[in-house]
């Protein structure tokens, strides 16, 4: 990957496992699935070789809870 070539970029947040009544409860139906959140964006080349960037996010649909965040970037 060189540095004029763009690249794609995502963002994930997953719930991390719940317990056993509240999957149950989803199997059944009788309660919803906790929502997941992702992004995907592609970065345009740049003259920098490293540039930071900041990213706001707005949790406030996701029930509460633990999740895993993840970010990938691929060419």
């Amino acid at each position: 990957m060189g540095p004029e070539e763009e690249i794609d970029l995502s963002l994930s947040a997953t719930p991390d496992s719940r317990g056993f009544l509240r999957r149950l409860g989803q199997a059944l139906r009788i309660l919803d699935r906790p929502s997941t959140m992702a992004f995907t964006w592609r970065e345009a080349p740049g003259e920098e070789a490293m540039a930071g960037r900041a990213l706001r996010l707005d949790l406030s649909r996701l029930e509460p809870g633990r999740y895993t965040f993840q970010v990938n970037a691929r060419d």
